[in-house]
């Protein structure tokens, strides 16, 4: 938003100097508020969750974004268009940029789209290797690209992403959680850490500088199944990273 202390205009004729700040203020009002509006009409992103979630019947977590995106797509009204393996995006700026899937055997990766994060303003697209998964971010109004483990939830206020990627028995995905600091057209790791004995969980933030993930267990008996035992605290203070009271140092 622009801050107005005062606008002022001289017109000698007819005395209509008064409309024409009106006229100026609303008109620099409305291009103030021109990026709001235009990443308001992206859909939330909506999580891939397989067997669970609004696809509860959909085990394959390619096919969960399938069909994820082809509920979201729509509600784009033509801002983000499908065109066979190439996925188009209209920016802010009225430039156009295409994300295209790598069909190359050994290096295959297929794209869908999952929605659009607010504050910061990223496009989602899920990317599914022959194995393991990826997120693709890509900026709504510069069409800067950033690679991502998981799918990533924003600090309120929108100066932080925290990213959770839990993988126990295989090496697909990483088993690791990370901040990511946001900048006007980037995202730079600020902390990661990689786990060895438990996985994260969704994180939730408290505030701008403190963030609560589950941890993440294997219980073997009498099933295997993945459970979750307490919450990590995961805080910053004075330029430092803490996880429960201990320094995260970047490898």
């Amino acid at each position: 938003m622009f801050a107005f202390d005062s606008i002022r205009i001289s017109c000698l004729r007819r005395g209509i100097g008064k409309y024409f700040t009106v006229i100026i203020f609303f008109f620099l009002f409305i291009m103030s508020c021109a990026p709001d509006r235009f990443i308001q009409q992206f859909p939330d992103p909506i999580p891939v969750t397989p067997g669970t979630g609004i696809f509860e019947n959909i085990y394959n977590s390619y096919i969960y974004a399938q069909a994820i995106e082809e509920i979201q797509i729509p509600l784009t009204e033509g801002m983000v268009i499908r065109d066979g393996i190439t996925l188009r995006f209209f920016l802010s700026n009225d430039l156009e940029v295409c994300v295209d899937d790598d069909t190359t055997f050994y290096s295959s990766i297929n794209f869908t789209y999952l929605g659009t994060i607010k504050n910061p303003d990223y496009h989602l697209l899920w990317g599914q290797f022959y194995e393991g998964n990826v997120i693709l971010l890509v900026n709504a109004h510069t069409g800067t690209r950033v690679w991502i483990d998981n799918f990533p939830v924003p600090s309120p206020g929108g100066n932080f992403l925290a990213v959770s990627s839990c993988s126990f028995e295989s090496n697909y995905n990483p088993n690791r959680f990370s901040i990511f600091r946001v900048f006007s057209d980037s995202l730079y790791i600020d902390c990661s850490i990689e786990l060895e004995e438990w996985g994260p969980g969704l994180p939730f933030w408290v505030s701008d500088f403190l963030v609560e993930v589950p941890r993440i267990e294997m219980q073997w008996e009498p099933i295997t199944i993945e459970v979750i035992t307490d919450t990590i605290r995961i805080y910053h203070f004075e330029e430092q990273w803490y996880i429960d009271g201990t320094p995260i140092f970047m490898m």
